[in-house]
């Protein structure tokens, strides 16, 4: 192959794949604040030792997964970051896509999934952990304003890195596994591997929240806690929306989500206290 082809296919792939990775390490540093002080407030420590199962949720293996992905991408037959794409190549390739209502549709039926979670753990008593600190009445008027003041750094950084490893980097490695075995025919992107990787990563990441012992129902054994908790079915929703319409709108889905759930259980709690 000619050296100048090389040149540009590795160009393309730096211009495609390098954007995405720093939107991943950026949102784990934008987040990593608010996650440490929900460790503070449930009485967790958020650092010292790491067990096993939490070293494969660290930001070090995130960062390899992200890497992993940018090679296997281009085989799962998935769409990247469109708008993303198409801001940093010369001639883009990839057509736009909507970006907006697909996320805020999204978010309304992932609140949906969280209202029928809460009423569960109401009647069931198997609220989440910092939910059980706020009607215990144990943050202070200080700690509350903190709470506040790093919230949004945690919608934000949360979206942007939870993004990027789940949807983009697990289901692109999956997919793009999936394609070199030949699940489910010779197309990369077709329904049964697809769906095989969505649910993966979506028990993926409800184990993830729930391992955490933060904001997801505690009750039972790790199994049926993941079961239960609603962000291993708002990341179905998220798989979904990011092979339809890309990362972008992804983000866009799991941010409107945090910001409507986490009023919605705020004003819950509220009216249950």
């Amino acid at each position: 192959m000619p050296d100048h082809v090389e040149g540009s296919a590795w160009s393309r792939g730096v211009t495609r794949y390098l954007p995405i990775f720093l939107v991943g390490a950026a949102g784990l540093v934008i987040k990593r604040p608010f996650g440490l002080f929900l460790f503070h407030l449930v009485g967790q420590p958020g650092s010292g030792s790491e067990t096993a199962i939490q070293w494969l949720f660290s930001d070090r293996v995130a960062l390899t997964a992200i890497a992993a992905a940018c090679l296997l991408h281009r085989y799962s037959g998935l769409p990247a970051a469109p708008r993303i794409e198409r801001l940093f190549a010369r001639t883009p390739t990839t057509p736009a896509s909507p970006v907006l209502w697909p996320g805020l549709a999204a978010a309304l039926i992932c609140l949906l999934l969280s209202v029928a979670s809460q009423i569960y753990q109401t009647f069931w008593g198997t609220p989440m952990p910092i939910t059980g600190v706020i009607n215990a009445g144990g943050l202070s008027h200080a700690d509350m304003l903190r709470l506040m003041e790093l919230w949004p750094l945690g919608v934000v950084g949360s979206a942007l890195s939870e993004e990027v490893v789940y949807r983009f980097a697990a289901l692109s490695v999956l997919m793009g596994v999936m394609s070199f075995l030949r699940v489910g025919g010779r197309e990369p992107n077709n329904g049964l591997a697809f769906w095989i990787a969505n649910l993966l990563q979506a028990v993926w990441f409800g184990f993830g929240h729930v391992e955490e012992g933060l904001v997801a129902p505690q009750a039972g054994g790790l199994l049926f806690q993941t079961a239960i908790a609603p962000q291993t079915y708002s990341a179905l929703v998220f798989g979904v929306v990011y092979r339809r319409w890309g990362l972008e709108s992804a983000v866009i889905a799991h941010m409107a989500t945090d910001v409507l759930v986490s009023n919605f259980v705020l004003l819950w709690t509220g009216l249950h206290h």
